[in-house]
């Protein structure tokens, strides 16, 4: 059953306005004749909503209204009064009134409006308690984010900030929480101007035109990447993804992106990939037999110098071989490259010979040196180097 209070100071019209709406049994009156009699009731108990006369002995609806807004009171409020002027209307709105109806005319027609109206301004509230609610949920659970995080309402208006992203601004969550108008844009680029949360809806052409480049979707959500001078003229890469965030029926309620800077990770990109270049530009133009093989043993590729020393035609027969299966390699060599120790060995004419079937080999005397391949920053191992060369020759 819904609850109101009904404000009036006319008994008459305090009875017949109560009547109405009480006459089905779904809505529960209770009234009062004054302000201050309405304060001590609200004081008391709570209502789903209040309605109210303007023109009261102690006190009228806008005050009545004030103090109630001014208490963080969010009861539905509507004024019910014969005031008509435009102030008052105005007045009342911008103080947090859910409606205004005008007194007059044929009593069971603005008596319905006042019930529609009542039940309207309810539902309403109960639909922006729930969006609170969801929100405050969203923002427990983001602020636990590793990624710098923040959310907006369906009016621009921040929501959430979380810890990540007070890190990376250095700006609190204290300051940025109910700030609107893009303000969050001052965070990043100190200029309103806007971030991926605005362009989730826009097209990718008018993405680009502020900045944003390596633009994915994926449904609704949209990633990209962007660059930011954070000091002076130093650059840095943020990655970014942004999507927005629907009520239960399915409208937008608000938008949530995520930044991450990427800056250091693009750094090792481009140095690997300059590394990268060397090692291929060594790898193939090496004077030197070489092939390399994985962490399990299993072969990977040789160098120019390796097909021309081994002789061509045995891609099937290279790509099958392991080092740690068949014979070539000792036992006691497997034992040291496990341990991560490089080893030598020789392979004979006649040991080729004994190679079952077609060999990988060709009929040479050979000298083998396997090197296990470390990983520059903890050392560990990532596969193997085999260089071949002819037994007895220099620089092997």
């Amino acid at each position: 059953m819904i609850s109101v209070l009904l404000i009036e100071d006319d008994n008459a019209l305090l009875e017949l306005t109560r009547d109405y709406l009480a006459r089905n049994g779904t809505i529960f009156v209770d009234t009062a004749q004054s302000g201050e009699d309405a304060l001590s009731k609200i004081g008391k108990r709570s209502y789903d909503a209040v309605v109210s006369d303007y023109l009261m002995p102690d006190m009228d609806g806008i005050g009545l209204l004030k103090t109630l807004r001014g208490s963080d009171n969010r009861v539905p409020f509507i004024m019910f009064t014969g005031k008509s002027q435009e102030q008052v209307v105005i007045e009342a709105l911008n103080n947090g009134a859910d409606f205004f109806l005008q007194k007059g005319g044929d009593p069971k027609t603005r008596f319905a409006e006042l019930e529609n109206m009542i039940r309207q301004a309810i539902s309403r509230r109960k639909a922006e308690e729930g969006l609170r609610q969801s929100i405050r949920r969203l923002y427990d659970i983001i602020n636990f984010f590793p990624d710098a995080t923040f959310a907006v309402d369906r009016d621009g208006r921040v929501v959430a900030w979380n810890r990540a992203m007070e890190a990376m601004t250095g700006i609190s969550a204290q300051e940025m929480l109910g700030r609107e108008d893009g303000e969050y844009s001052l965070a990043f680029y100190g200029q309103k101007r806007p971030l991926l949360i605005d362009l989730v809806f826009a097209p990718r052409e008018e993405i680009m035109l502020w900045g944003y480049y390596s633009i994915k979707k994926r449904g609704v959500t949209i990633e990209a990447e962007a660059d930011f001078i954070k000091q002076e003229s130093e650059v840095h890469v943020l990655w970014t993804t942004a999507s927005p965030l629907f009520d239960e029926h399915g409208a937008v309620a608000g938008a949530i992106e995520s930044v991450r800077d990427i800056t250091s990770c693009r750094n090792a990109k481009e140095l690997s990939s300059r590394y990268e270049s060397r090692f291929r530009g060594l790898f193939e133009h090496s004077p030197l037999a070489i092939a390399l093989f994985d962490l399990n043993g299993d072969f990977v590729e040789m160098n120019r110098t390796c097909m021309s020393l081994l002789g061509s035609g045995k891609d099937a027969l290279w790509r099958s071989f392991n080092l740690f299966r068949g014979r070539v390699l000792p036992v006691s060599a497997r034992d040291a490259l496990e341990r991560g120790e490089s080893v030598r060995f020789f392979v004979s004419r006649d040991q080729s010979g004994e190679e079952t079937g077609k060999t990988v080999f060709p009929s040479l005397n050979l000298d083998i040196m396997v090197i296990p391949l470390r990983n520059k920053q903890n050392h560990s191992m990532n596969g193997f180097i085999m260089q071949f060369g002819k037994s007895g020759a220099s620089g092997v």
